[in-house]
């Protein structure tokens, strides 16, 4: 029986840490577990075993106010402040002011312009566009949760409804008509044959390029594996995919290199950065704390249901210790090192039916963000916070129906 996971909340600002530690197995043949906490470090005992944990580089511990004591199952958790018997002043970490015009939320494409390129599916290699395409515009898409009359970048005055959709055959980029519609504002707009406008994690691109995939209603599936790739973004005309970054890549002419559209060694990764920027993007600070933040992610899957991801950020910027796993060649140390790292502390939902009546709530709520992700992406985000929230005890694991869990930053 050993130590899998420790995860330590620290709290500066309230002088206290929460510690939930997690074993292998369930105490069910022990007949006593005794806990010994000292400033620097904390020393958990049963049967002939002895664990230590060593604090001293990261906590000083008040010994004398450990709480909420739960040893149950295979979980030890506690509170205990770390002001060290003194109350009377506050030490706080100093960190960097944000920049206002930070770029590190810039979502940049790993095309480059005026370069010929053909598309294979990511899962079966099939050519998607037998002919090579060459882009002349590569453009981010105005945020999904901006109002239409604000995307004065990509439409022009000029350009009225009827005119937008009269011409099916024109290849020029064009918006739908205004009356359509559509949940989300990338669906309004149509690409030009050489253009490719993006969001998070999916290219917007002219139906006219894809050739080898087969449409069912409004999904489009690769002709040859059947993978689900996008979905036509308007019935009516046709004319433009969302395709999703995860199921398709770019063989670079004549060169033979491939890319994605962006980055896509990590699913996880990529979500947590859609979440960051939303969360950079669309929340203030009142009095230096940041306010709660709300975002719903939906996904399509490959027959058409969709599947709802309802995320509540608790703390964006929480700091953690964990347990630091020895590398392979690593001796056994006698006490176990902990690591600091940064996360976000959150509650999450999944759920699968649209008509759920906090899923229209929030579908609805103009105070909550509402972003698509491809399904690929939302499971993976799903299985991770799954798997983090079975680290925390389960008296603290819901809350109305909510789970608690964390991501990485």
């Amino acid at each position: 029986m050993e130590i899998s996971n420790i995860i330590i909340e620290k709290r500066p600002r309230l002088q206290c840490a929460n510690f939930f530690i997690t074993f292998t197995e369930n105490f069910v043949q022990q007949d006593a577990v005794k806990l010994n906490v000292s400033a620097d470090k904390l020393v958990i005992r049963f049967d002939d075993r002895e664990f230590l944990v060593k604090l001293s580089d990261h906590l000083q511990l008040h010994t004398k106010t450990l709480s909420q004591l739960i040893i149950k199952k295979n979980y030890v958790s506690f509170r205990i402040n770390t002001n060290m018997e003194n109350f009377t002043s506050e030490v706080l970490e100093v960190h960097p002011t944000t920049n206002a015009n930070n770029n590190s939320y810039l979502l940049e494409s790993g095309l480059t312009l005026n370069t010929p390129y053909k598309v294979h599916c990511s899962n079966c290699t099939n050519i998607l566009t037998p002919d090579e395409v060459i882009f002349g515009r590569i453009l981010e898409l105005p945020s999904e949760n901006m109002d239409m009359s604000e995307w004065f970048c990509h439409k022009h005055g000029t350009c009225g409804a009827s005119e937008a959709v009269s011409d099916t055959n024109n290849d020029e980029s064009r918006f739908y008509d205004e009356s359509i519609e559509d949940k989300f504002n990338s669906n309004k707009f149509k690409p030009g044959t050489k253009d490719i406008f993006y969001g998070n994690y999916f290219g917007l691109f002219n139906m006219k390029l894809f050739k080898n995939v087969r449409i069912k209603g409004k999904l489009v599936y690769c002709r040859r594996c059947f993978q689900f790739l996008g979905e036509l973004t308007n019935l009516k005309y046709k004319d433009a995919i969302k395709v999703w970054n995860d199921t398709v890549n770019f063989e670079k002419i004549p060169s033979g290199d491939t890319i994605f559209l962006f980055d896509n060694t990590s699913l996880l990764k990529n979500f947590i950065f859609i979440l960051c920027k939303l969360q950079h993007d669309f929340t203030f600070e009142l009095f230096g704390l940041p306010q709660l933040f709300k975002v719903i992610f939906e996904a399509t899957l490959s027959d058409g249901k969709k599947n709802f991801l309802l995320l509540q950020v608790m703390d964006h910027n929480l700091e953690m210790l964990r347990l630091q796993k020895p590398a392979e060649n690593d001796e056994i140390q006698a006490s176990l090192l902990l690591e600091k790292c940064k996360t976000m502390k959150l509650l999450f939902k999944f759920e699968e039916d649209e008509e759920q009546p906090l899923v229209k709530f929030w579908l609805s709520n103009t105070n909550v963000s509402s972003v698509q992700i491809s399904p690929q992406m939302f499971t993976a985000a799903v299985e991770y916070l799954t798997k983090m929230s079975s680290l925390i005890p389960e008296c603290y694991r819901t809350s109305y129906g909510f789970v608690l869990s964390y991501l990485d930053m």
